[in-house]
């Protein structure tokens, strides 16, 4: 459905806050509501990845939305950058981060002058800005504009090449040409537990109502191996369930109860993976996370689907089959002296910590994993 200008309603509150450069008005929003609102804005929506509400279910609990609103005029919206805000103990840290990897961080037709008045805005007017940490394709547009922008502020720019937190699995035109593109061993391990699934009676569910998708995932949330905790889940399913086009499977043991589940949304040339969990627990022998993702592979190649997106990285024997998108995490930060002494210190750090601690640690200065110990010992 086409956006309805007039739906949207400029928020009261962020009018005085607006700062206009170069004939661009920028205001910064952080209300949930307000940034919901813009989907009646005016603006057209590449596709679903685009849209407000899709950016909101990225959001994790750790972190707060920021949207830059760059208008040319009043009441007349140019673009939106999606950044969101690291929060520490509940409190707004002065980082943010924006994930640019599919292209959908910046909105809009112009999309460079929409970039650079956000920047400008960001790095010009909030004083309690810490650092920018954006990923980018290397050599885009977004890259040499942010680090072309922050040198002339005067801010310390530091590019660090990183594999982007999303990766991809290629799906070829046929399941079979697929099973041939793996290992013998992921091949025949992939065929032996679908058999064997298929044998004891099982079933695979290539449709499941919300209902069904909520309830086999809070049953399955303490069965998984890799769990995580309720709030988290809860904003997952939140999300699946906000987004155009969802998709819901899952695997059922004959007896009626649960034993997988997965979710996630279609874009245009591909399917993005939100959620798995699967009762690997109890039943850790069966190998159900590979019975699922076989039936999902299937089902997205019968419909055409050229690759499958796995949200956050994948695990498990396909991981290794799965490609990054080439990214480069540029980190823009205020120059004092007191908070390059926090990147100092923290890059110092990070060869000698736990793998939980480096990766809290990366947000504050570039750092190798490749120099760790825990890396060295995987």
């Amino acid at each position: 459905m086409e956006p309805q200008v007039t739906e949207y309603c400029e928020p009261e509150s962020e009018r005085t806050s607006s700062t206009l450069w170069q004939g661009c008005s920028v205001r910064i929003l952080s209300s949930r509501s307000d940034i919901l609102a813009l989907r009646h804005c005016g603006l057209r929506f590449p596709d679903n990845s685009a849209e407000p509400t899709f950016f909101l279910g990225t959001v994790a609990c750790q972190w707060r939305p920021v949207v830059a609103v760059v208008s040319r005029e009043p009441g007349r919206i140019a673009g939106l950058v999606y950044l969101r805000e690291r929060l520490l103990a509940g409190r707004p840290s002065g980082i943010l981060h924006g994930d640019g990897t599919f292209g959908t961080m910046v909105i809009g037709a112009d999309r460079e002058r929409v970039l650079e008045a956000a920047l400008h805005e960001l790095l010009s007017s909030r004083r309690k800005l810490r650092g920018i940490r954006l990923v980018v394709e290397p050599g885009s547009e977004e890259d040499k504009l942010a680090q072309r922008l922050a040198g002339t502020k005067g801010w310390d720019v530091s590019p660090s090449q990183v594999e982007s937190y999303h990766v991809y699995l290629p799906l070829p035109g046929t399941y079979q040409a697929f099973l041939e593109g793996l290992g013998s061993r992921t091949r025949r391990n992939l065929r032996h537990h679908r058999r064997e699934f298929e044998a004891a009676g099982h079933h695979y569910l290539d449709r499941l109502s919300l209902d069904e998708y909520r309830t086999a995932a809070r049953e399955l949330r303490e069965q998984c191996t890799v769990s995580s905790g309720p709030g988290a889940l809860e904003q997952t399913l939140q999300w699946s369930e906000a987004v155009a086009e969802p998709w819901m499977v899952g695997l059922r043991h004959q007896n009626g109860e649960w034993l997988g589940v997965c979710g996630g949304c279609s874009l245009p040339g591909r399917a993005i993976m939100f959620l798995q969990l699967n009762r690997d627990r109890q039943y850790q022998a069966w190998s159900l996370s590979n019975v699922l993702r076989a039936y999902l592979i299937e089902s997205l190649i019968d419909q055409g689907c050229p690759e499958l997106v796995f949200w956050l990285g994948a695990a498990g024997s396909l991981a290794r089959y799965t490609r990054p998108y080439p990214a480069r995490r540029l980190y823009l930060d205020r120059p004092s002296w007191p908070w390059r002494a926090i990147r100092w210190t923290a890059a110092r750090l990070g060869p000698r910590v736990s793998q939980a601690q480096w990766h809290d640690l990366s947000w504050l200065a570039p750092l190798s994993p490749a120099e760790t110990s825990w890396n060295q010992e995987a």
